[in-house]
């Protein structure tokens, strides 16, 4: 058996452009065959990222990844444009349709897991003549929203399968219970657990004490030194006043 064929324009019939990859085209040839290939790099939507849940988008953003390819010319359906954000909020190419122009402000690694912002010299030139670029009358505004996901629910955000928040994947909580012994039996245990914690406190400064004392009595110094203040916290050393010292 022979591996299905791929589609292309001539053979596909109704063609979902957001379920088309966008891929900037750097480089065409010709075989010797005739076949025609294109060479360039491709470009990732918002959802095809690896992101957290709480980054916001532009609706029409996407994001460069240096995956390079080869394709044949066939496999091309449409004419898109990819533009950054002063361009793209000065106008847009002469008969461009408004649903095929993308931003694009940042770059991600292989992994599509890292961002960062493109520099200037790698941002491709736009021709903003009269006769190839539509300029509006007025600038346009445009912020970035929570494209993919939609608001986050909730203060915290369990990084689970689905990027559901945790107050969705946590149960309803259980009623209270209806006995009442369950505080007067756990307070004793409680004022048991203080105190001997109180009295363990206790043994270990005393015998902190009394390690201290006893370097201190071994050091050769002519006055004895008063180190009693770093056994309290908040207190600090202060020197004594010459006309109380011996």
């Amino acid at each position: 058996t022979t591996p299905p064929s791929k589609h292309n324009y001539k053979t596909i019939k109704n063609v979902k452009y957001s379920d088309c990859d966008i891929f900037r085209i750097e480089r065409l040839w010709k075989d010797e065959k005739g076949d025609r290939f294109a060479f360039g790099h491709h470009y990732l939507r918002p959802h095809e990222t690896f992101h957290e849940p709480t980054r916001k988008f532009f609706p029409n953003e996407l994001m460069r990844i240096p995956l390079y390819e080869v394709v044949p010319l066939d496999l091309i359906m449409g004419h898109c444009y990819v533009l950054d954000i002063n361009t793209f909020c000065k106008g847009r190419p002469a008969g461009a349709d408004p649903q095929h122009i993308y931003i694009c402000e940042y770059r991600v690694d292989k992994s599509a897991r890292l961002f960062a912002k493109l520099a200037k010299s790698k941002v491709p030139p736009v021709c903003l003549k009269s006769y190839a670029f539509d300029k509006y009358d007025q600038r346009l505004k445009i912020s970035r929203t929570y494209t993919p996901h939609g608001p986050v629910k909730g203060s915290s955000v369990c990084r689970g399968r689905g990027g559901r928040s945790a107050q969705e994947q946590l149960p309803p909580p259980a009623p209270p219970a209806t006995t009442t012994h369950s505080e007067d039996e756990e307070l004793p245990l409680a004022r048991v657990r203080d105190t001997a914690l109180a009295s363990k406190r206790a043994q270990q400064k005393a015998s902190l004490n009394t390690l201290l004392l006893r370097l201190l009595a071994r050091l050769p110094s002519k006055q004895p030194l008063d180190l009693s203040y770093l056994l309290e916290p908040g207190r600090r050393h202060r020197k004594r006043p010459a006309i109380l010292s011996p």
